[in-house]
């Protein structure tokens, strides 16, 4: 496990789409249904953040906040 990149919140979903391979998420911020579900469609297992909003979570990533 290696930092791939870091970016600022607001580019996030563009690194997360031209990324391969991710395993994780860790960032400062609030896990939103869009980022779980394109972690889903990216094959990725973690995302950690600072809290999350309302999720459905139809796939397989732990959702990880410090709430």
């Amino acid at each position: 496990m290696e930092v791939l990149v870091e970016t600022d919140v607001r580019d996030l979903a563009k690194e997360i789409e031209t990324k391969k391979d991710v395993n994780a998420i860790v960032f400062d911020g609030i896990i939103t249904q869009r980022l779980v579900d394109m972690a889903n469609d990216k094959g990725i297992k973690y995302i950690a953040g600072i809290k999350s909003t309302k999720i459905e979570n139809k796939g397989n990533v732990e959702i990880i906040t410090a709430e």
